[in-house]
């Protein structure tokens, strides 16, 4: 057997539920504190290797009918998978995520964040889109649809 090292299955399963903030959830502050929730944010920046996230998250300023919008309380928003040999432990969205119109100007979008506040807080976890720099006319809704369209892997 080749040497390895890495997270145990129960371990990657644990990452999961913690990142989702099921059963105490992400964990920020010091001392640390449970968030509970959280919320899906959209940005016109994609992460980068030095920040390990975006930064220019889209104001109600630009897009007046913007807001952070919830995937549920203690986890409730996310379907967990059991853990998979040499795959690890999948987590999506079990319920659709709909923003409202855009509304005052039009948007472009690079990247979508899952943070621990409705307002400021972290970002815990992020996605840059496939395409870079998805332009979002007046009146487009974005929408992420159950199951498919957010997908997250711990291994």
């Amino acid at each position: 057997m080749a040497a390895g090292s890495g997270l145990t299955a129960s371990a990657d399963n644990l990452a999961a539920i913690t990142f989702v903030a099921k059963t105490g959830g992400f964990s920020t502050g010091s001392p640390a504190t449970s968030t509970g929730a959280n919320w899906v944010a959209l940005y016109t920046n994609q992460g980068t290797a030095a920040s390990k996230a975006p930064s220019s998250e889209w104001t109600s300023a630009s897009d007046t009918s913007y807001a952070r919008q919830a995937m549920g309380a203690a986890g409730a928003g996310w379907t967990i998978g059991a853990y998979v040999s040499a795959t690890g432990v999948a987590f999506n969205n079990n319920a659709q995520v709909q923003f409202p119109a855009v509304s005052g100007n039009a948007q472009t979008l690079n990247c979508v964040g899952f943070c621990d506040a409705i307002t400021a807080g972290n970002i815990i976890l992020f996605s840059d889109t496939s395409t870079s720099n998805i332009g979002v006319a007046l009146g487009v809704n974005v929408q992420f649809n159950a199951t498919t369209d957010i997908v997250f892997t711990v291994y």
